[in-house]
């Protein structure tokens, strides 16, 4: 059985972690994007409820009128039935409408946000001291963590934000790529 040091585990966790990372300003563009979208929808929302109020206003009324209708003997009860029924399922239907609307906040928006949140968060837990942090983050954004000896991170995988730390040095010599890789 092969047994690795935990320096080595933790460089290839932290090298892991910032791969994941956003760069600088991307974050806060994307959130700043889907709080716009947020503020369409509630706004968007906000016109749905007030014309399913204003229509729902409107059915009560000629609710109200009807049996005023009734009541005066203008309409006779044969006539009044099939109107109150039409008005009543208009009214259910608006009433269940207006519900879905204001329970009804859009989950997928909400859920963007945490998954940019995530990479925001990823730079801070890469340069963290605690371990037990690293390894929670890890946790949380895979599974199945299997190590098959020496990891070799390929410029191509590798952004232009890490390639421009390397200064031009090799590889190893920036930490990138553990001792035994060539």
């Amino acid at each position: 059985m092969r047994f690795s040091r935990e320096e080595a585990i933790e460089n290839q966790l932290r090298q892991c972690t910032e791969l994941v990372s956003l760069p600088d300003g991307w974050s806060e563009n994307l959130l700043a994007q889907v709080a716009e979208w947020k503020a369409q929808a509630e706004s968007s929302s906000s016109a749905t409820i007030a014309d399913a109020t204003a229509r729902l206003s409107e059915v009560e009324g000629k609710l109200f009128q009807l049996t005023d209708l009734v009541a005066d003997g203008v309409i006779s009860a044969d006539e009044y039935t099939p109107r109150k029924e039409s008005l009543l399922l208009k009214k259910t239907q608006l009433t269940d409408r207006l519900a879905s609307i204001r329970q009804k906040a859009d989950p997928s928006l909400t859920r963007l946000e945490l998954f940019v949140r995530e990479p925001q968060h990823a730079r801070d837990v890469a340069v963290t001291e605690n371990l037990d942090n690293l390894t929670a983050f890890h946790r949380k954004i895979g599974s199945n963590f299997l190590l098959f000896g020496p990891m070799r991170i390929s410029r191509s995988v590798i952004g232009p934000r890490q390639r421009s730390r390397n200064d031009g040095r090799s590889d190893r010599a920036a930490g990138l790529a553990p001792e035994g890789a060539r």
